[in-house]
């Protein structure tokens, strides 16, 4: 009941307003100046708002001690309604927050009131990124609550409407088309009217963009969902039809213009808003402005003053006080031009239109500059530039920016000055630049519209030519069709097969060359057990021979016998390079791991340290076939190691596990091009494949791994 009387109470404070402004009118103004009875009439519609805050105020503390005997479930019904009686939002969310402590206390699902209206607080405080946070958070509680699809498109809706208050259009365009797609499905009034502000917000950000044609097509389908209802709101009609008029505003079609204000005023008149009207008046009159009908413009925003200055709006009110500002202050009279001037910037931090700031500051710097107070002048100026600079109002940006030019110099600042006009040739040459996208932008839309119309006219003619001899050209289609695909066919078989040739001939060669290596490394095996065996068998035995006899001739000759043991030791090299020959023999009774220790002896020094780990196959028995390979494989990986890495450490691992002999080359380096197959990999692969094992290599967390698996039925002898 009490949050019933108040509400009504400020309604009327409002509706009010209107009646103390005849009754101060009828007492004050013949006696006394305009300013005086202006400064009367606030003084008792501040009054009257005293009182109507006094009455909510003891609407929140008898609300507050209802709390006391109710039930958990009541109590967040109350917390709720306070809520909704005006106070700040910091006080909400203390409310808001009390309301869902209890809701975990109890269970409560239905979670998503309380959430939403916390969401609102945090951006009605400035607190977007909380703001976002809660809201994202409702759509798990949103299932709970009715009217579940307009739910579920606000929420999307008020996250573009966040995104948009954080200056992150591309976030906010986002989540204005999921708003849409959702609630486009919907046929319920809530959705209706959740979804035209969806249309109408995405809008707002091309009109602030400058892209006005972008803005237009969204304006219409808002105002057409507008129109859809059985029920219209007039008041979403007059915000659609002065938005498409501020469209053609901008654009230079003043006459459009001119046409949707007049149909936005009607749908307001009808509405009773006297807020949206005011907002109405004000658009219109910035047409007339910029039609260079001044007295036009003057007689709407006088107009707009006096409905604006009953209901207390400010942003808007603050904009007709700019342009009245602008048209005194053309038409030289500086002295009402500094009054409404100065009725703007009394209001200006209370406005949270950025432009209206911007407009605000600009409009005082020139009034400040004509007369005389270059000081405050260059302040507001600049304030108006970093206002629209912050903004991306760059028409704004550059007008601040060359009436700090002409201050400058009136204040002797060249240094400042020339600084100014620096900014300037950016500004200048970005606006060159937007300018020339946007020619560039409309050519391109004309010349696609041309192309359509002739692309439609040629389809028209051809389905006519189609239609007399449909037939025929039905027949041919599919034989040419048939044709084509044939020909692809063969194609793709031709190219397969010559594929598969290439592939199979550099396998054959791979193949040609790996038999090749193997006769010529057999052949010299035999070559080495010849060697050896004429060294070990012949020249050796004769040297020894040839030994005897002489120490049996010479006796204990000393000089004989320096060339003796002389004779001996040759003898004995004779010998060793004989072993050392055969050693390199792939017989029967070299073991793989004597192989691997050569292999280790041969490349292991003081930068490279090799271990080897047989685990008890010492004496495993292999065919020839598998020691030559797994010989070459490891020999390849080491030539591979000490070239292409910096590796310090090698393991070579020879061991068997279920009937498979596993290999492992172990290095501590990445191996530079290890996934690029080259000849020497592909022949480990190759040598792999030749014994029916398998060949890996991996590159992780800056090491290299070689594995070769191989069974052991197709290796042992």
């Amino acid at each position: 009941m009490l949050l019933t009387i108040t509400v009504t109470l400020q309604v009327l404070v409002l509706i009010n307003c209107f009646f103390v402004d005849l009754i101060l009118k009828f007492i004050f103004y013949p006696k006394c100046r305009r300013t005086k009875f202006l400064m009367m009439k606030r003084i008792v519609m501040v009054v009257l708002l005293m009182f109507a805050h006094a009455v909510t105020a003891q609407d929140a503390t008898e609300l507050r001690n209802r709390l006391n005997g109710e039930s958990k479930r009541q109590q967040i019904e109350t917390y709720l309604d306070i809520t909704e009686i005006g106070l700040p939002a910091d006080s909400n969310l203390y409310y808001l927050d009390q309301a869902l402590k209890l809701s975990k206390e109890i269970n409560f699902d239905s979670i998503f009131p309380i959430e939403f209206a916390s969401s609102i607080n945090y951006y009605v405080k400035g607190d977007y990124r909380a703001a976002k946070s809660i809201i994202r958070r409702s759509l798990n509680s949103v299932g709970y609550s009715d009217y579940m699809i307009a739910r579920v498109g606000h929420i999307h809706m008020l996250l573009g409407v966040f995104c948009e208050a954080e200056n992150d259009n591309d976030s906010a365009f986002y989540y204005y088309d999921l708003a849409i797609g959702i609630l486009r499905k919907d046929t319920a009034i809530k959705s209706l009217d959740i979804l035209s502000s969806s249309y109408q917000n995405k809008a707002n950000i091309y009109l602030k963009m400058g892209k006005h044609e972008a803005a237009l097509p969204l304006y219409f389908q808002s105002l057409e969902v507008d129109r859809s209802r059985l029920n219209s709101n007039f008041d979403n009609i007059a915000i659609g039809n002065n938005n498409i008029a501020g469209c053609y505003q901008e654009m230079g079609q003043y006459d459009k213009a001119l046409f949707y204000h007049d149909l936005a005023i009607q749908a307001a008149e009808k509405d009773g808003d006297l807020v949206q009207l005011g907002n109405v008046y004000v658009g219109l009159g910035r047409t007339y402005l910029l039609q260079g009908e001044l007295e036009k413009a003057k007689e709407i925003f006088l107009r707009t003053e006096s409905i604006l200055e009953n209901v207390g709006f400010v942003e808007h009110l603050n904009l007709a006080y700019v342009y009245l500002a602008q048209i005194y202050l053309s038409q030289l009279d500086y002295n009402l031009a500094e009054l409404y001037s100065e009725k703007a910037m009394t209001g200006v931090a209370s406005i949270s239109d950025f432009y209206v700031q911007a407009e605000v500051y600009l409009t005082q710097a020139k009034i400040n500059k004509k007369k005389g107070r270059l000081t405050e002048s260059l302040k507001d100026a600049t304030m108006a530039h970093e206002i629209s600079k912050l903004h991306g109002y760059t028409n704004n940006q550059k007008e601040a920016v060359e009436e700090i030019i002409v201050i400058c110099e009136e204040l002797n600042n060249y240094k400042d000055q020339s600084n100014w006009y620096d900014t300037l040739i950016v500004l200048n040459e970005d606006v060159l630049n937007a300018d020339y996208l946007t020619i560039i932008e409309e050519t391109e839309t004309k010349y696609q519209t041309e192309r359509k119309e002739k692309q439609n006219t040629d389809l028209k003619l051809r389905n006519a030519i189609i239609q007399q001899d449909f037939e025929t050209s039905e027949r041919q289609f599919w034989m040419t069709a048939i044709s084509l695909i044939g020909t692809l066919i063969i194609l793709m078989v031709v190219r397969l097969r010559t594929k598969n040739n290439t592939l199979k001939m550099e396998s054959d060669f791979q193949s040609l060359l790996l038999e090749q290596h193997e006769r010529m490394e057999a052949g010299r095996n035999v070559e080495r057990e010849r060697i050896a065996e004429e060294l070990h068998d012949g020249i050796a035995n004769d040297i020894y021979a040839i030994l005897l006899r002489l120490d049996h001739i010479l006796g204990e000759n000393e000089e004989a016998s320096k060339y003796l043991d002389m004779l001996g030791q040759t003898g004995q090299k004779t010998r060793e390079l004989a072993h050392e020959l055969n050693e390199y023999s792939w017989s029967k009774d070299v073991t793989i791991e004597h192989l691997l220790k050569d292999l280790v002896d041969t490349f292991a020094d003081e930068n490279l340290k090799i271990d080897l780990s047989i685990n008890g196959l010492s004496n495993l028995k292999l065919t020839t076939k598998a020691k030559v390979n797994i010989y070459r494989t490891v020999q390849e990986a080491l030539v591979n190691i000490t070239r292409h890495t910096k590796s310090t450490i090698v393991s070579l691992i020879l061991e068997e596990k279920v009937g498979y002999l596993n290999l492992s080359i172990l290095n501590n380096e990445s191996f530079i091009g290890y996934n690029k197959e080259g000849v020497g990999l592909k022949n480990m692969k190759k040598r792999a494949k030749q014994l029916s094992g398998i060949f890996k290599i991996e590159s992780k967390n800056g090491k290299t791994a070689v594995h070769v698996v191989l069974p052991m039925s197709k290796i042992i002898c």
